[in-house]
């Protein structure tokens, strides 16, 4: 999810098991980052193509170079290589730890093997480290029973002896019901499922952001939330902002049987229980996200970037969400790299962190290189899993849908790449170059095995089908290599007020107003 974040601090010496000779940019980026204003934006590059035109039919040479692109990759190709050694070597890699240092490290050194023209790290400083420890709570009236709980990722933590309350089960998390009820809360553990978060059938962003603080004003001891996951199991996640202490009030998330063991008994009487959990929160902590680029033939200041975030969740490998889309990126790079024919314009790979707690790396890529978005071409980013792949999500642009639309035909289709879409998120890496006005584009997969298994425990590498993984490999670089070589530039930057509709069109507004990426 997309948030309000700080800094941006590249840095020319990299910590600990990154500590080689990967140099940062000259440049500093922005001491902080703040949400999109409305700073004015320079011309457009060139100017676009007109509104009612495709932009290029591929040439013979580059038909032949997409076929050469996806046999490399289909026919002796690494990406599942990439993926294993990702998975099952460095294992879970939160935002932060050591385990994520290991495999940017891995990552820069498997850029440079592909001889991949430039790599190097931009570190981004999130404001709070987080690390899991030991938690607990027990149902102690009116029965005894020990219950499944993990912490909230940054949330506070209790004090060492941890809390002791009656259950109290709030159904509406609305800012009015809190207050309204605010004289029942005090010193009750707060019980609810996820749903409460929604309204009209969506996430209702202002509740998720304000919810936590208005509970803990209102005396709540701490909140247990569940899902609809059964067996117990917890489906892990922030919902929050790492702008502040994620939850200001001490938060779990409970398993879906123990939670509707404790519904039933509160209809029958009073439910006490504990919690303790001294998961720390600590001050900033500086992470470092991979960048890569292969310089273009004719116009090298011109790019299209191709990314995935590197960062999982603490308890499982993060085999769909998202080592796929990164062993994806890093193929790509390897294929066109092989190719030995550079590209018209630049190609980018970048390997972001801090995904999962609200897109700080890409939020600190666009802030640090705001004053080369001009020259973005195209932003295309893999986080759905290692499904099937589809085709593209152009993120409410229909300009760039019709200069895509000649590319899918001829290229994407042997590939079962070539549905286009403009259908509006923000809920990866893309949505902060979209904010921006940079055309976007985000593989779409099969996502059945995806929902089951994301931000949970089973996400490994044993549920991934390698000849899927191969074929979203080949359709990102595909991709990318033909929209860097077209003759003319994909779609126009669009300035805020274009930016601010498409916003309005995808009733996402809201979103990114409550979670401070737009005013």
């Amino acid at each position: 999810m997309l948030v309000a974040l700080t800094a941006c601090q590249p840095s020319s010496s990299p910590r600990g098991p990154i500590a080689a000779a990967f140099p940062a940019p000259a440049a500093p980026c922005p001491s902080a980052l703040a949400p999109v204003d409305d700073t004015p934006q320079p011309p457009d590059v060139e100017p676009p193509p007109a509104a009612d035109a495709a932009i290029y039919a591929p040439s013979t040479e580059q038909e032949a170079s997409a076929r050469k692109l996806a046999g490399s990759i289909l026919v002796g190709g690494h990406a599942f290589d990439y993926l294993r050694d990702l998975t099952d070597t460095y294992g879970a890699r939160l935002t932060g730890s050591p385990a994520y240092a290991l495999a940017a490290a891995w990552a820069a050194e498997s850029f440079k093997r592909a001889g991949v023209d430039s790599v190097r790290f931009e570190e981004v400083t999130i404001p709070h480290g987080w690390e899991r420890r030991d938690a607990s709570a027990r149902l102690v009236a009116p029965l005894d029973r020990a219950l499944h709980v993990l912490p909230s990722p940054w949330s506070e933590p209790t004090p060492p002896e941890g809390v002791r309350g009656e259950v109290y089960v709030l159904t509406d998390f609305s800012t009015e019901a809190i207050r309204a009820r605010s004289s029942a809360l005090r010193g009750k553990i707060v019980l609810a499922s996820r749903d409460v978060y929604s309204t009209k059938g969506k996430y209702s962003w202002p509740r998720i952001v304000a919810a936590p603080a208005e509970l803990k004003k209102a005396g709540a001891l701490a909140i247990l939330m569940y899902s609809d996951l059964e067996g117990q199991a917890m489906r892990v996640s922030s919902g929050g902002t790492l702008s502040r202490i994620d939850s200001p009030i001490p938060r779990a998330l409970i398993g879906q049987e123990d939670a509707l063991l404790l519904r039933r008994l509160s209809e029958k009487g009073p439910v006490t229980i504990t919690y303790a959990n001294t998961s720390p929160v600590t001050g900033p902590v500086k992470v470092p996200e991979v960048i890569a680029e292969i310089r273009g033939r004719e116009k090298p200041d011109e790019w299209v970037l191709v990314g995935a975030h590197l960062d999982s969740w603490d308890l499982a490998t993060g085999a769909q969400d998202n080592g796929s889309g990164s062993a994806e990126v890093l193929e790509a790079a390897r294929a066109i790299r092989a190719l030995g024919v550079p590209s018209r314009r630049s190609i980018r790979f970048a390997l972001f962190c801090g995904e999962e707690q609200g897109l700080y790396g890409s939020e600190s890529y666009v802030r640090a290189h705001a004053m080369e978005l001009d020259k973005g071409v195209l932003v295309l980013v893999s986080d759905g899993g290692a499904g099937a792949p589809i085709g593209w999500d152009l993120n409410g642009r229909e300009d760039a849908k019709r200069g895509l639309q000649p590319l899918a035909t001829s290229l994407l289709a042997g590939l079962g790449g070539d549905k286009l879409d403009t259908g509006i998120f923000c809920g990866s890496d893309d949505c902060s170059f979209m904010l921006r006005g940079v055309p976007t584009a985000g593989l779409m997969t099969e996502r059945a095995k995806y929902e089951s298994l994301y931000h949970l425990p089973s996400d490994t590498l044993d549920k991934v089908n390698r000849a899927a993984l191969d074929a979203g490999a080949a359709i990102m670089a595909v991709t990318a290599y033909a929209v860097a070589d077209a003759p003319v530039r994909l779609a126009r930057r669009n300035d805020r007020a274009a930016v601010r509709a498409n916003l309005v069109k995808g009733d996402l507004l809201e979103q990114v107003q409550a979670q401070g990426s737009w005013k």
